[in-house]
């Protein structure tokens, strides 16, 4: 048996390990409606599936968050190579991205509940996750030199994009794309927690947040489940795609 095989295995068996603790705990606590069995959850999640308002959910969700993190991996980008140009820049911007990234989250929904809709919360809080992790890697791959590199496009005498393709891409992409990986995962996470704290309708957060109040465990536990397998799946997209760039810019 090969080593990834023998990983798949145990993987598998500790994943059915849990799970039938899961199931043990549940029926030892008693309480259902706060502490549902995975077979409860499973239900639940399944009768879930089969309604249309399930769907609706989960794209409202999908699209609020994705919109956050597109205009953050952007705005990022857009930050990073103007501090690296300018000093000034650079000087303004970095005590902002500081304090950003010092404030809890849920501190941020609250402040940014007053002064905006909370439909927008989610959007703003993937912009606020996401622009300091890519900033932070746009700064330091374009601060990043190679210089045997950088002597051998002096000696072709490369300009332009053939330069461009030389010395900035491979060095942009091994700090930027690992950085779009780990800011979809906070946006995603990040987005879903303003959801829930600022009670915005027609979107998961506001179902969990619902399940919890009515005391449907199952619900609860069930849309939570929806956005872990939405989360493997999007780190799962971004993953390939961040593989077919780096095969075709690197």
């Amino acid at each position: 048996m090969t080593t990834k095989q023998k990983r798949i295995l145990f993987g598998a068996v500790a994943v059915i390990l849990w799970l039938a603790l899961w199931e043990i705990l549940s029926h030892v606590v008693g309480v259902y409606f706060i502490f549902p069995s995975f077979t409860q959850t499973v239900s639940a999640f399944c009768r879930l599936c089969i309604t249309g308002n399930f769907y609706f959910t989960v794209i409202l969700s999908l699209l609020r968050i994705a919109l956050g993190f597109v205009i953050g991996t952007f705005s990022g980008i857009a930050l990073g190579a103007l501090s690296h140009l300018s000093i000034a820049a650079y000087s303004l911007i970095h005590p902002v991205i500081s304090v950003i990234r010092s404030t809890p989250v849920a501190s941020i929904i609250i402040i940014l509940w007053f002064f905006i809709s909370k439909d927008l919360i989610p959007i703003v809080i993937g912009l606020f996750m996401v622009s300091p992790i890519i900033w932070q890697a746009t700064y330091d791959s374009l601060h990043v030199k190679n210089r045997e590199l950088t002597e051998l496009a002096d000696v072709f005498g490369l300009k332009g994009k053939k330069r461009i393709k030389i010395l900035i891409l491979p060095t942009f992409t091994k700090y930027l794309l690992p950085a779009v990986v780990t800011s979809s995962a906070l946006a995603w996470k990040s987005g879903i927690a303003a959801e829930i704290i600022t009670y915005t309708k027609n979107s998961i957060g506001y179902e969990i947040s619902n399940a919890k109040n009515i005391l449907e465990g199952a619900d609860m536990f069930a849309w939570t489940i929806t956005v872990i397998l939405l989360s493997a799946a999007i780190e799962l997209l971004i993953k390939l795609t961040v593989r077919r760039m780096q095969a075709k810019w690197v």
